[in-house]
């Protein structure tokens, strides 16, 4: 393929694309090994200088994210049965989870904090793609430091 046609090419919109194309027959870990797969096609594509400057737009962007909190955020409902035996629901009610070690950590959240914490679950998203990215850039940076540089 074209390098400078590669050059010009939003990923990000054609894995998306991709996504919305075929959601049925893919699964996460597929979707991750390719998203992977179209960050270094388009990495390999960059000189050093555009590398060294995107390291230096991740570092900003994640000194830039406020705070942030691991986990998922799950909205629950509760089924009670009445002394009638119609059943009634409950909720919602909002908790977090987190993987602690090998145990799970679930607790509630305050309707209060929701949307609080909800921006911080983001960032931490946020911060976790940055960082791979982050660590994609280096290896490329490195590659083409001490590899040679392609010409």
């Amino acid at each position: 393929m074209n390098k400078k046609l590669l050059k010009n090419i939003d990923f990000s919109a054609v894995f998306l694309i991709f996504l919305l194309t075929n959601s049925d027959k893919y699964d996460i870990i597929d979707t991750v090994s390719i998203l992977y797969l179209f960050r270094r096609l388009y990495m390999e594509n960059l000189n050093l200088q555009q590398l060294i400057s995107r390291r230096k737009q991740i570092c900003d962007a994640i000194s830039e994210i406020p705070s942030m909190r691991r986990g998922t955020l799950n909205e629950v409902f509760r089924h009670q049965k009445l002394k009638d035996g119609t059943v009634a629901t409950r909720g919602p009610f909002y908790n977090i989870t987190i993987k602690v070690g090998t145990k799970t950590v679930t607790t509630a959240i305050p309707k209060k904090d929701l949307d609080q914490i909800r921006r911080e679950v983001q960032n931490y998203k946020a911060f976790r793609a940055l960082s791979d990215e982050y660590i994609d850039v280096c290896e490329q940076i490195s590659l083409l430091t001490f590899g040679g540089e392609k010409g």
